[in-house]
């Protein structure tokens, strides 16, 4: 009788922690009044969102599903509630809402679109959310977690556990990630595209991601690029400062028209490329914090004259208007170079403020401002530092650090406006770098080092992939074409295979206008010429933007982008761009 007893309490207990999974079916062509099978599936996600149960899936197919969605219902940790589109449809959600205290839910492969403010909303409180593999467009924010007014208490409280992965977000009118007013504790945004927030348009509301509070905040493997704001912006109302578990790693942020990564508070930025933005590349330290600056490559920012502004090329600790903070940094392995352009006023160097304590630093390369590469506030006397002074050991005199340090060109394979900073075989960054806090891997997930040393900047050079890897020999390309006339003159970029094994891809565009030939291929090594045509007969006179993706399931560093940028003018502005030249020509030969 006491076994009996004893397996019936263990299958009591077993029970009650196991979650049977129940599979449930939505389609435009169900009703609501139905089971929720495959074969009667409902005809609403709002009615599976107030049907479900703790580890149930639900599987949406194909179609347009124009419903306000509320989620209501919690899982729990061992039994998620899953909402995903099913295997191979496509399924487009207006608007998706976790109401306040809702837990444990994954959302997965939907598109969300047609929503005037949020396009999917953490109310408060909310703990534990998976959303993977979105796309989202429009709307103010495309995602935004937590609200109410900033700098203040959330009104719903805070938020925390979340991960958003696998995702596009495109066209905010404002950021286009936002947690505002946060906190937004153990976050990670990982393998994320974030494009055209504020149209584009200069704008310091209309970042890529912004978190403005929160700690254990991880950002990692995006493509953040072309936004009006900032690309990556964390902590500004942690006034406090010093928060920990911030990290942010291996991203590309390209072309957003202020600061490419702002950190108020803390934390390790490590293996990013930034180039193109319109600002300040990377600003750090507006409250006491500490920072590990570490193998990023910041190069040809503040060049595009549409939307730059000659600033410095790092910041650590500026005053703005008030005292230095206290900052502990850690500054290795970076390369600075090429930062600001001609057309701006000339290049520029780094500020470190008066309150930047220099725990380690060196073995970083620097070639922007030659007579101004560094500005040092913390150092008693002259406070600049030119590329010779750096390079004749007066700056590790003055600091005590400096060690290791390069001053030449670092050979990047391209440069403005077909940027590739990839470094050539000769490059003075090769094997150059410190192993002291260095990554394992580079930008691009490859071992670290591939030769005698770590290489200065994200990318290791002669690093081999376990697998086959995507190479492209540009990464942006621009047309431009005049109002109601043919189309411009093809373009072209291409594709190998630069690791192992044999490389299959596919190419497609996010854009309809963008048109290309082959859309998918192989190499083992030999380069694949891809043909890029704009289509503007539909278009009006203005600018435009595009991604390319080349995509394969295999390789390490997939997908890979190019930018293509799309000038259509108007007549009368080709006509009198012309009639300026001839009037100067006349003017020249009577």
């Amino acid at each position: 009788m006491r076994r009996f007893s004893s397996i019936l309490i263990a299958f009591t207990l077993l029970m009650t922690t196991w979650a049977w999974t129940t599979e449930h079916h939505v389609s435009p062509s169900g009703k609501d009044s139905n089971p929720g099978t495959r074969s009667q599936p409902w005809r609403t996600i709002q009615h599976a969102a107030d049907s479900v149960a703790p580890g149930d899936i639900v599987y949406i197919h194909t179609g347009t599903y124009t419903e306000d969605v509320i989620f209501n219902i919690s899982g729990t940790a061992g039994a998620y509630i899953t909402f995903s589109a099913a295997p191979g449809e496509k399924v487009t959600a207006k608007g998706l809402e976790f109401a306040r205290s809702t837990a444990y839910l994954k959302l997965s492969k939907l598109t969300v679109q047609g929503f005037s403010v949020w396009g999917v909303f953490l109310r408060g409180s909310n703990h534990h959310i998976s959303l993977s593999g979105l796309t989202i467009i429009g709307g103010e924010a495309g995602v935004r977690i937590t609200w109410g007014y900033s700098g203040q208490p959330p009104e719903d409280g805070p938020v925390s556990d979340v991960i958003l992965k696998n995702s596009f977000i495109q066209g905010s009118i404002y950021t286009a990630v936002d947690c505002t007013p946060g906190p937004c504790d153990r976050s990670i945004f990982r393998n994320l595209e974030i494009t055209g927030a504020g149209g584009g348009q200069e704008s310091w509301g209309a970042d890529g991601l912004a978190v403005e509070r929160g700690k254990d905040i991880l950002v990692e493997d995006c493509y953040i690029h072309d936004n009006g704001g900032d690309g990556i912006d964390l902590n500004s109302r942690d006034f406090k400062g010093n928060v920990s578990g911030v990290v942010v790693r291996r991203n590309i942020v390209v072309r957003n028209h202020r600061t490419g990564i702002k950190l108020w508070a803390g934390g390790r930025i490590e293996n990013n490329i930034l180039w193109g933005q319109g600002h300040t590349p990377v600003s750090i330290g507006a409250y006491p914090s500490t920072y590990e600056v570490v193998n990023n490559t910041i190069a040809y920012n503040m060049w595009d004259e549409d939307f730059s502004v000659r600033n410095y090329a790092f910041v650590a600790a500026y005053p703005d208007g008030g005292t230095s903070s206290k900052v502990d940094l850690t500054l290795l392995n970076n390369i600075f170079a090429f930062n600001s352009g001609d057309a701006l006023g000339g290049p520029t160097g780094l500020y470190l403020g008066e309150g930047v304590n220099l725990v380690s630093e060196g073995h970083n390369l620097f070639w922007s401002r030659e007579d101004g590469e560094i500005q040092a506030e913390f150092v008693k006397g002259d406070p600049w530092f030119s590329r010779t002074e750096i390079a004749d050991g007066t700056w590790a005199a003055a600091t005590g650090q400096g060690t290791g340090e390069t001053t030449a060109d670092p050979l990047f394979v391209a440069g403005w406006q077909n940027v590739n900073l990839h470094l050539k075989a000769n490059s003075p960054a090769i094997d150059a770098g410190t192993s002291e806090n260095a990554p394992s891997v580079d930008c691009e997930g490859r071992q670290r080092p591939a030769g005698h040393g770590y290489d200065i900047g994200a990318y290791e050079y002669g690093a081999s992939p376990k697998g086959p890897e995507i190479e492209l020999n540009k990464t942006s390309l621009r047309f431009t074409g005049e109002e109601g006339k043919d189309n411009p003159a093809p373009n072209y970029f291409k594709v190998r295979n630069s690791g192992s094994k044999k490389l299959t891809y596919k190419t497609r565009s996010n854009k309809k206008w963008i048109k290309l030939k082959p859309k998918k291929g192989s190499s083992k090594g030999e380069r694949d010429k891809i043909e890029v045509t704009v289509d503007i007969s539909s278009l009006k006179a203005g600018k435009y933007r595009g991604t390319i993706k080349v995509k394969s399931k295999k390789a390490c560093n997939s997908p890979q982008k190019v930018g293509v940028n799309l000038t259509i003018k108007k007549p009368e502005q080709l006509f009198l761009k012309r009639s300026k030249k001839s009037l100067l020509a006349s003017s020249l030969y009577p």
